[in-house]
């Protein structure tokens, strides 16, 4: 017996003569495919006690962006905005032992607006914080400057609670917000909580150009 099996023909003799038989198979049927990894994207970087400084965007929509430094924590930035670092993510926690940005070079963040829920949680052990959320509302959870050093917060929209984690609560020295749009909300649940320092200078300043000012004192 011969078979062709590219043409899918089979012959075969016998006691003299030939038969030829054809077989069809199906090649139209369902094809499962699956695939395996995380839904979500996970970034986490531990520098240690160095400096990390962010010079390009890190993307990261859908997923947790950790970083990690007993050092300060930077994005570069410029004036004619040809160069912009900026720390993106659904969730991201940034936690340093020196200041994160500066007062003329805020760390720019840019949290997800296409996945919700968004949190950003800030922490210095002993450094001021300053940060511009760029694209979007700015979503606080524990945002907290030790050794009663200043916090300041930017954003070209609104500035309000983050509605997963942890309560929030904004705690330093002096507390400087700034939004386009609103800083917190009328509702008791959404009102922004702050604590700030003892100190005299350690004043609370907060400019919404078109929204409303909702802000509490925690202590």
């Amino acid at each position: 017996s011969l078979c062709d099996w590219s043409s899918d023909v089979c012959s075969s003799d016998l006691q003299g003569e030939s038969t030829t038989a054809s077989h069809t198979i199906e090649s139209d049927r369902d094809i499962d495919i699956n695939f395996i990894g995380h839904a979500e994207g996970s970034i986490n970087i531990n520098a240690g006690t160095a400096d990390v400084i962010v010079e390009g965007g890190i993307e990261n929509a859908s997923g947790d962006t950790t970083i990690l430094t007993g050092g300060s924590i930077s994005t570069t930035s410029s004036f004619d905005a040809s160069a912009t670092g900026s720390i993106g993510g659904r969730l991201v926690t940034l936690s340093a032992g020196g200041t994160l940005g500066s007062e003329g070079r805020p760390l720019r963040t840019d949290l997800s607006n296409s996945q919700t829920p968004t949190r950003l949680d800030a922490t210095t052990t002993n450094g001021e914080i300053y940060i511009q959320e760029v694209n979007g509302d700015l979503a606080i959870g524990r945002i907290t400057a030790g050794s009663d050093q200043n916090v300041t917060l930017t954003t070209n929209q609104s500035i309000r609670r983050a509605s997963t984690g942890a309560s929030s609560l904004i705690s330093g020295g002096a507390i400087s917000l700034y939004a386009e749009g609103d800083i917190g909300n009328a509702a008791e649940s959404s009102t922004i909580l702050i604590d700030t320092g003892i100190n005299e200078g350690d004043l609370l300043r907060a400019t919404s150009t078109i929204g409303g000012v909702h802000v509490k004192e925690a202590t």
